[in-house]
């Protein structure tokens, strides 16, 4: 994620930040031993976006979800608006 600085934000002095993250991602990676020896060097093979289409769309809601409950009602005593509030989602 690029800082403020790179992306030339103006941020507020004092605020908060929600970030999400996939649990239970469609894309799979691997561990594997490298040899013979278990107490080697273990080979990971990430394999990050080998399911791009519903890894993105999964995120995308989970991004919506964040903005949701930040905009809520529950949180407008701590929130005076979004700094970093991007674009609208376009999923069609």
């Amino acid at each position: 994620m690029p800082s403020p600085t790179e992306t030339g934000l103006e941020t507020p002095e004092h605020g908060w930040t929600m970030f999400n993250g996939l649990a239970q991602r469609k894309s799979r990676g691997r561990f594997r031993i490298s040899g013979p020896n278990p107490n080697g060097p273990i080979l990971i093979e990430p394999n990050s976006l080998s399911e791009p289409e519903e890894d993105m769309a999964a995120v995308l809601v989970a991004v919506e979800l964040c903005r949701d409950l930040g905009n809520s009602e529950a949180f407008t005593p701590l929130v005076s608006g979004e700094t970093a509030s991007g674009r609208e989602i376009d999923r069609a």
